[in-house]
C-alpha cells in the first residue's frame, strides 16, 4: 500500500468518521499498523540491498586471484 493511498484513506475517514459505526481508536490503530508495515517493508528492502552487497563481496573474495 502506498503512502499516498494511506493518506487518502485517512483523509476520507476523517470526513466521514461519524457516519460509520466504528470506534475512532480502532481505526487509528489500523492506520498506525499500516504505517508500521510500510516502515518494515522499507527496512526489509534496505536489508536486501545489504545482503546483495555482502554476497557480491564474498563471491569476489572466493574467486581465485589471477595474481598468483
Amino acid at each position: 500500500m502506498s503512502k499516498e493511498r494511506l493518506e487518502e484513506i485517512k483523509d476520507r475517514y476523517m470526513v466521514y468518521e461519524y457516519d460509520f459505526n466504528l470506534k475512532k481508536q480502532d481505526v487509528e490503530f489500523l492506520f498506525k499498523q499500516a504505517e508500521r508495515v510500510q516502515e518494515l517493508e522499507k527496512e526489509i528492502e534496505d536489508w536486501r540491498k545489504e545482503v546483495k552487497k555482502w554476497q557480491r563481496f564474498f563471491r569476489e573474495e572466493s574467486q581465485p586471484s589471477l595474481d598468483g
